[in-house]
């Protein structure tokens, strides 16, 4: 039994950590050296080996890293969606998405939880069609997809602002 604040200090370690594989891994994927891949290799074990912590449990990056490492430096698109979904909410999600072979489409990662997804409007029966209808797959119980498609016409778009949740804001917001 640990303590909140020593749990709470390997939740950062790991995060430190997994910083660290993924900036390996990407130097990996950039450049397939037998150096950047045992530090790849090296990475995931490290991080691996941070305990559970307050939020967090052990992860098991290394585990099958050396396949993974083939199958992505061979652009496997299966492990690569596979990949992206995992790093959906990550701030690298859009670079390594340029070294996938998904890195001219329109990506859409979409979990199903229990009996919920976090998408609204017409998008909602459109993933659903595609999902079930296109691919034959069932669009609830904690399923978890990846979508690949050409990606939209941006300049074909309206946007209207709705309102917003802070006291006294009249209109949108210009982009900073």
């Amino acid at each position: 039994m640990s303590d909140a604040f020593t749990d709470i200090a390997r939740d950062e370690r790991r995060g430190r950590l997994h910083d660290d594989y993924l900036g390996s891994l990407k130097e990996f994927l950039k450049n397939s050296t037998e150096d950047n891949r045992r530090a790849v290799i090296e990475a995931a074990y490290e991080t691996d080996c941070v305990p559970h912590g307050y939020w967090g449990n052990r992860t098991d990056f290394s585990k099958n890293i050396e396949k993974e490492l083939e199958l992505l430096q061979n652009s496997d698109k299966n492990a690569w969606a596979k990949f992206l979904f995992n790093l959906k909410d990550e701030h690298d999600f859009k670079e390594f998405k340029s070294l996938s072979p998904f890195a001219d489409k329109f990506v859409v990662a979409v979990n199903y939880g229990c009996g919920f997804v976090n998408l609204h409007g017409d998008i909602v029966p459109f993933v659903d069609s595609l999902i079930h209808n296109r691919l034959g797959w069932k669009t609830y119980d904690c399923d978890q997809y990846v979508l690949v498609l050409d990606k939209p016409n941006e300049g074909a778009v309206d946007g209207f602002w709705v309102r917003c949740g802070i006291c006294g804001i009249k209109g949108p917001r210009a982009a900073e």
